[in-house]
Parts: structure tokens; C-alpha cells; sequence
């Protein structure tokens, strides 16, 4: 029996321990979690996207800098000029050309605004950490995709393994009928019955090939390569160490990144209201600019004139009435802060109760994994001992087909339990917020 056992193991692992055929590649698990992270396309636009967020958490975009522009302006006119003078003199010029040029710069410099602006940089300090929320939650998102398609590709390569085994009994079980037949020691009927059973075993196997190639494509597209790679997994479905349900809901409490963005934004919602209420306050700016005019012109008093010089002040305003508008953004920033509240509880309220769901999932499959090892154990001395005597001719061939999808059933099902912990032990990280670590 403890040959049985120990075949079993091995039989569940090979499909993680298979060298590399020719013009496959070795893919570990962590190979295939680095080159998501290099290469998956969401991973990489959830990174540039914080570095947008990075880029505008600025004191320039919070306007505490002040604004310079240049301007130059330059006109031609040509015009029929005539002009009678109190002496009685009178002058007239068709065609007469006038030139203006003129050239400025100038600052604009607002100095007080109500501290909106240290509000408003604070803001975009807050809009960084959503960002970066936001990349870490489609960056895990993504890594627990990865996860869950590698875990496919080695459900489906143990399952061609199951699919080989029953293919190889059920082609002993047709060639020894067909011994027999001729011998004359069995019917027509059981031969007949030994090719159907093992036409289903090979349809079942090419079903089984099949899955096996859309699970590598599958896992391809989420690494951002070409779909037709080819590539050998090497590791098996790995229950790991067993979680906790207690430390798993205080890590998400801490850690979890939707969790992190509804936080932020209640406190964007708080900092808005104080942007709002910053606009019933006085707004002071500082005024300045160097500015060069010419002109010139063929008719008129003056033939040219030019003149430069520097322009400075001072200027404060208060808004006294804008028709309730501050007094409506008040009122809408409030109702801001409290939906954002009441999005951060329910967030809260929906991460517990997924986190319990998945955390019965999780330790259901784990009771079913070390029930399935001891009943694949059973099932294949069982197979073992139907074999031997269907060959001795004390067993019937209907007998050693029950055993047969006793065992392969069997090992189906220990195989979807490991995959199923390993599915729900990834999600649950992922929720806890400690899947990259």
C-alpha cells in the first residue's frame, strides 16, 4: 500500500517536475510572476498612471509659483488720411503707411488665496497615494490572474498524466480481450466493449490536450507574450502554509488597496470642502511687467514714437456675492464627505464578508485535499488488485472498468481540491493586501 501511495504522489507532481521538450522553455511560477510584472500590458499602464499621479503632486500645479508671460504684437495699416488744422491748413495723404511693434512681460503672482493652495497641495499629495493604490490593485489583481492561469496550465498537464494512466489500462484491457477472443476464452462482446471504453479514454485525452493548450495561451496573453510560446510549468499545485482567518481580516483592514482608495477619498472630499470655504476669504496678488511700444506713421502729429517702462502693484479682491455659488459648493462638499463615508463602510462591510466567504471555501478544500490523498490511496490499491485479477480471469471486465473510474475519479478530484486551495489562497492575499510581499 505504501508503494501505492508513494506512486500516487509522484503521479501528481510529475506534470510540475517534466523536463523541458525541445523548444520549450523551464517556467517556474515566479518566472511567471516576474515577467507579468515587466510585461503584462494593465500592470504596465496601472504604472504609468501613478506616474502621472507622481508628476502632478507639484507646488506648481497647487499654485504657490507664479505665472510669467511674454507677449509681442506687431500691426501694419495703410490708410487715406485727411486732416484740416484750426489755421485753416489742410493736409491730405492717400496710401499713408503706419507701423506699431510692442513687447511685454509680465508676472502674475497670487501671494494669498485663502491657503487654498497649501489645501490643494495636500490634495494632490492625497491623489498620489490613490494612484498608488490604484496601481496596486490592478498590479495584484493581475499578479493573482498569473497565479490562477499557471495553476490551470499544471491542473490540466496532471490531468493528461490521469488521462495517460487510464488510456495505458484501458489498452492492456482491449489487447488482453482480444487475446482472449481469439482464444476463444472470451466473447466478441467484451472485446467490442474493451474498444469503446478505450476510444472514450483517448477522446477524453485529446479533450484534456486541449484544455491544456488554451490554459498556455491563456497564461501567455496575461504575461504579454506571444500566445504560441512554448513553455513547460515546473511547479505543482502548492496548498502552502495555512492562513488565518483573524490575521487575515486585520492585514486587510491595514492593507487592503480599495480599501486605501476609500479612504483617500473621504479625505479628498474633507480637502475639497476646505478649498470651497478658502473662496470666502480675501485673494492677494502681485502685479508686474516690462513693456516696449514703437510706432510709427506716415501721416498724423508724430512720425514715431517709442516708449518703455516697468508696470508693478498690488491687487486684493473679496467676492461679496456670486449668486450662492460658494454656499452650494458647500453644501455639496458636505454630501461629498458623507457618501464618501458611507462608500469607505460599505467598502469595509463587503472586504469582511468576501474575505469569510473565500475563507470557507478555502478551508473546505483543504478538508477535501487530505480526504481525496487518503481515498486516491484506496482507490489505487483497489486498482491494482482489479488489474491482477481481471488478468487471471477472476474479475469481469465491467468490474475493472468500475475500478478504473474509481481511481481516475478520484484523482480528479484531488487535483480540482489543490487547485481550488491554491485559487482561494491567492485571492484571499490578494484581499488582505499581502499578495506581492
Amino acid at each position: 500500500m505504501k508503494q501505492w501511495i508513494s506512486y500516487a504522489a509522484a503521479l501528481l507532481l510529475l506534470a510540475g517536475n517534466l523536463q523541458a521538450q525541445v523548444g520549450e522553455e523551464a517556467l517556474s511560477l515566479q518566472e511567471a510572476i516576474r515577467v507579468g510584472l515587466e510585461k503584462n500590458y494593465d500592470i504596465r499602464i496601472a504604472k504609468n498612471n501613478q506616474r502621472m499621479a507622481d508628476n502632478n503632486h507639484s507646488v506648481g500645479n497647487a499654485g504657490f509659483l507664479p505665472s510669467v508671460t511674454a507677449q509681442f504684437d506687431q500691426s501694419n495699416a495703410s490708410n487715406n488720411t485727411r486732416q484740416e488744422f484750426l489755421s485753416g491748413q489742410i493736409l491730405e495723404r492717400d496710401g499713408a503707411s503706419s507701423e506699431t511693434t510692442s513687447a511685454l512681460v509680465g508676472l502674475n503672482w497670487t501671494i494669498f488665496d485663502g491657503l487654498k493652495m497649501f489645501t490643494t497641495y495636500e490634495k494632490l499629495g492625497e491623489l498620489k497615494k490613490m494612484g498608488e493604490a490604484d496601481a496596486k490593485i490592478r498590479i495584484e489583481a493581475n499578479v493573482a490572474l498569473i497565479i490562477q492561469a499557471y495553476a490551470r496550465v499544471v491542473q490540466a498537464r496532471q490531468q493528461i498524466v490521469v488521462a495517460d494512466k487510464n488510456v495505458a489500462i484501458s489498452q492492456e484491457r482491449f489487447e488482453l480481450s482480444e487475446e482472449r477472443f481469439r482464444l476463444g476464452s472470451s466473447s466478441k462482446l467484451e472485446m467490442l466493449q474493451a474498444k469503446v471504453d478505450l476510444n472514450s479514454d483517448i477522446s477524453a485525452q485529446l479533450e484534456q490536450k486541449q484544455l491544456l493548450k488554451e490554459a498556455q495561451i491563456a497564461l501567455n496573453e496575461l504575461l504579454g507574450r506571444d500566445a504560441e510560446a512554448a513553455f513547460i510549468t515546473t511547479d505543482s499545485l502548492q496548498t502552502g502554509s495555512e492562513l488565518e482567518l483573524s490575521k487575515l481580516r486585520n492585514d486587510a483592514l491595514k492593507q487592503n488597496p480599495s480599501l486605501l482608495v476609500a479612504e483617500t477619498n473621504r479625505r479628498v472630499a474633507q480637502l475639497e470642502l476646505k478649498e470651497v470655504q478658502a473662496a470666502m476669504l480675501p485673494r492677494v496678488d502681485v502685479l508686474g511687467d516690462y513693456h516696449w511700444n514703437q510706432s510709427s506713421s506716415e501721416a498724423g502729429f508724430l512720425a514715431s514714437n517709442q516708449n518703455t517702462g516697468i508696470n508693478y502693484g498690488i491687487r486684493a479682491s473679496l467676492n461679496l456675492f456670486n449668486g450662492f455659488y460658494v454656499h452650494r459648493e458647500r453644501q455639496n462638499a458636505k454630501i461629498r464627505i458623507e457618501t464618501a463615508e458611507l462608500q469607505l463602510e460599505q467598502e469595509r462591510t463587503a472586504l469582511t464578508a468576501a474575505i469569510s466567504r473565500l475563507f470557507a471555501s478555502y478551508k473546505n478544500s483543504l478538508q477535501l485535499v487530505g480526504l481525496e490523498t487518503e481515498n486516491l490511496a484506496v482507490a489505487a490499491q483497489n486498482l491494482e488488485v482489479a488489474e491482477e485479477s481481471f488478468k487471471v480471469g477472476s474479475l469481469t471486465a465491467l468490474e475493472l472498468r468500475d475500478a478504473q473510474r474509481q481511481y481516475v475519479a478520484a484523482e480528479t478530484r484531488l487535483i480540482q481540491a489543490k487547485y481550488v486551495v491554491m485559487v482561494t489562497r491567492t485571492e484571499l492575499l490578494r484581499l488582505s493586501g499581502v499578495l506581492l510581499n
